[in-house]
């Protein structure tokens, strides 16, 4: 396996997901927008309550080339199913099968949530919560999509 370095400048290689409807899909579909990889799941607390201002960030930035991959840890992913609905959260969703080994082995995530933001080429702006986060990720919008 591949070892993705998330560091700012270095591009994501290409990986395929199964997303919840059943379609698999390419992160290079993704390309030429603004990209938040949001690894997230029902049973991590702090990423179920990000979700409303993901949702936020989501609706006011998307027309600007701004989308989501949600990034979902549930081995069940019926729990995920619920939450979205209950939160109308729309955006694309990993299912944990079609990415197990690409979160464990290539992107090495052990925290939830982890966001990575790519740019429109697919290169690591940031992965640091920090900046991803909150106001902080309001503000990294808004300089990059005026």
């Amino acid at each position: 396996y591949t070892t993705i370095e998330m560091t700012p400048g270095k591009e994501i290689p290409g990986f395929t997901f199964t997303d919840f409807t059943g379609r698999t899909r390419r992160l290079s579909e993704f390309r030429g927008k603004y990209l938040l990889l949001d690894f997230w799941a029902t049973w991590c607390p702090p990423c179920v309550a990000a979700l409303p201002h993901l949702r936020q960030v989501y609706q006011l930035y998307h027309e600007r080339g701004f989308e989501v991959i949600g990034m979902n840890g549930d081995e069940d992913e019926t729990a995920a199913r619920k939450m979205l609905i209950v939160k109308g959260i729309g955006w694309t969703q990993a299912t944990f099968a079609s990415i197990k080994k690409t979160v464990e082995r290539s992107f090495r995530i052990r925290a939830w949530p982890t966001y990575v933001l790519l740019d429109r080429s697919g290169r690591v702006i940031s992965c640091r919560s920090e900046d991803l986060q909150g106001e902080a990720l309001d503000q990294m919008l808004a300089r990059l999509m005026p």
